[in-house]
């Protein structure tokens, strides 16, 4: 009897959050999207095809997730860098791409 309970309850959650969902225009699509799902990358210096990193984290927001170098899983630059997040990068052995190498081996 509490199992079925627990079912029921489970199954009368999901149909007002299916509700709530469709009454507001939320696409399903965009719920289900885990974060998790995302690749963490870091971002430094100048971009190539976008006009801005923020265009670029954008474009590709269904794909990749804006994060620190520590948390990053590769740092996009187009050029060797002075930069903190580049010596990070080098130095915990984080991959370095290019924007483009990033785009067409990743995405």
């Amino acid at each position: 009897p509490a199992l079925k309970e627990t079912l029921s309850q489970m199954r009368d959650y999901i149909t007002n959050v299916y509700n709530f969902l469709s009454s507001n225009n939320i696409s399903i699509n965009e719920v289900v999207m885990n974060s998790s799902d995302l690749i963490p990358v870091c971002y430094t210096g100048k971009t190539d095809k976008f006009k801005t990193r923020k265009e670029f984290f954008t474009f590709y927001k269904d794909k990749v997730k804006e994060v620190a170098i520590g948390s990053a899983k590769y740092l996009i630059c187009n050029e060797p860098s002075s930069s903190s997040k580049y010596k990070y990068a080098t130095a915990h052995n984080i991959p370095i791409l290019t924007e483009q190498e990033f785009i067409s081996e990743k995405l």
